[in-house]
């Protein structure tokens, strides 16, 4: 209730109606991990079985090698319950409840699920994937790979109750769930606020939120007011982020070059004024003198991919078209717009990578949040980069730091240039210079990874 109450929502009734989303659905999402396109708001009913089973495969070495004959008339309970089930005479409640608790892993999917005696024996839980690191979630134990089963059974369940579709074209759910997903697509709703850089006014933030869920965020129907279109915009905002007359993708777009500047100068790279926007024909790449081709930025001075220059494009896309559907491939496909932006920044580039004299970055994101391959690769890269001459005892502890600030940057940029297109009449702030001074290294917030 009082999650509904911050998203300024009405009864159930008139949600279903004005939003075309139902509580059911929605709410679901919300109660998701925020690396599966949620809120972050557990559901601890979900993952209760998940929670109960790790409890005692996490300890069941220690209670062994601390009370031997206890620990061995528990392995036999648990190992009994087991074989001939929860059900079998003489079993303590405690012990079925862990055995229940198992099999109700086994049907959600659960792969290769250790034997209790394989737990006394001290069987580590597998290690957490690159894409399921993020920040504030705690990952040691059995419990995460667990309740990870759990969750990825609701988030294939709630991409089965987006599933809907219409004459003209596939409804958007799908596309913007998998579009909330990956790899620190929802950073901003853990960021730090410590700087004005990393902080969404009430507004920004609960646009960013309806939109994330699926919720109208617009009251009134306006006309767009880009040249020659004049279409209705619709109530989730669109037709405005998709619509390429009305100059709103152009102020989004500045907006993400001057945060990846930010990024990279604070990264040890140098940024100056002449390297924005930049023509390839004036890089040091053989080109022809009339080659009218643009780079976003051009970055030299940084450690990562072999000390190259990096040449990017930045780019800013929606999985949803101005019309309300979803763009072909984007509700099967996680990331199939950015990896369609990525090959045609490739094919337009191609002298950059077959010269070898720089490195080309397609330094994609879509606008509910989701990341390109090239920047969740070289975020982490930079930041390990720029803490590499520190003391040991500080490095990893830099390290992650930096890349959480980066993160934040980043993310928070995205929704607050996505929110301002959104709900902005008319008109784009282009911003032309670094977003706030760069701080120390002791001035950054401890982050947990």
């Amino acid at each position: 209730m009082e999650f509904r109450s911050l998203l300024g929502l009405a009864s159930a009734e008139h949600d279903a109606i004005l939003h075309g989303v139902t509580d059911d659905v929605w709410a679901r999402q919300a109660k998701m991990p925020v690396r599966m396109g949620g809120c972050g708001l557990r559901d601890s009913i979900r993952t209760a079985p998940a929670a109960y089973w790790a409890s005692w495969a996490d300890c069941l070495r220690s209670l062994h090698g601390r009370c031997p004959q206890l620990g061995h008339v528990i392995l036999n309970a648990l190992t009994t319950a087991k074989s001939l089930g929860p059900a079998a005479p003489g079993i303590p409640q405690g012990i079925r409840a862990a055995a229940q608790a198992g099999q109700v892993l086994d049907a959600l999917g659960m792969q290769s699920r250790p034997s209790w005696q394989t737990l006394c024996e001290g069987a580590p839980p597998p290690r957490a994937d690159a894409p399921d690191r993020v920040p504030g979630e705690w990952q040691q134990g059995w419990q995460h790979s667990a309740s990870s089963v759990c969750e990825q059974h609701e988030y294939e369940s709630m991409l089965r109750a987006l599933t809907a579709t219409s004459a003209a074209g596939p409804l958007p759910g799908r596309a913007r769930l998998r579009s909330s997903s990956g790899p620190y697509a929802g950073t901003w709703l853990t960021t730090c606020p410590s700087t004005e850089q990393l902080r969404l006014t009430n507004a920004e933030m609960l646009c960013a939120l309806r939109r994330r869920l699926g919720l109208a965020v617009l009251a009134d129907a306006p006309v767009c007011n880009g040249r020659g279109c004049h279409q209705r915009v619709d109530a989730h905002g669109h037709h405005r982020l998709a619509c390429n007359r009305s100059g709103r993708a152009h102020g989004r777009h500045r907006g993400l070059i001057a945060a990846w500047r930010q990024v990279f100068v604070e990264a040890g790279g140098a940024v100056p004024d002449r390297n924005i926007e930049r023509m390839l024909r004036d890089t040091h790449v053989p080109v022809p003198p009339a080659d009218m081709r643009r780079l976003d930025l051009v970055v030299p001075g940084l450690g990562v991919d072999r000390g190259l220059p990096l040449f990017c494009d930045v780019t800013c896309v929606t999985p949803i078209t101005a019309r309300g559907f979803a763009r072909p491939g984007a509700t099967t496909i996680n990331g199939a717009i950015l990896r369609d932006a990525t090959r045609d920044n490739v094919a337009t580039y191609r002298e950059v990578a077959e010269s070898g004299l720089g490195s080309l970055l397609c330094l994609g994101c879509e606008v509910f949040g989701r990341w390109s391959d090239d920047v969740v690769r070289v975020v982490p890269a930079m930041a390990a980069e720029r803490a590499r001459g520190l003391p040991p005892l500080v490095r990893q502890g830099a390290t992650q730091a930096l890349a959480a600030r980066w993160w934040g940057v980043l993310a928070v940029a995205t929704q607050r240039l996505v929110a301002r297109a959104v709900l902005r009449d008319a008109g784009a702030d282009l911003v032309t210079t670094l977003l706030e001074d760069p701080p120390g290294l002791a001035d950054l917030p401890v982050s947990a990874f």
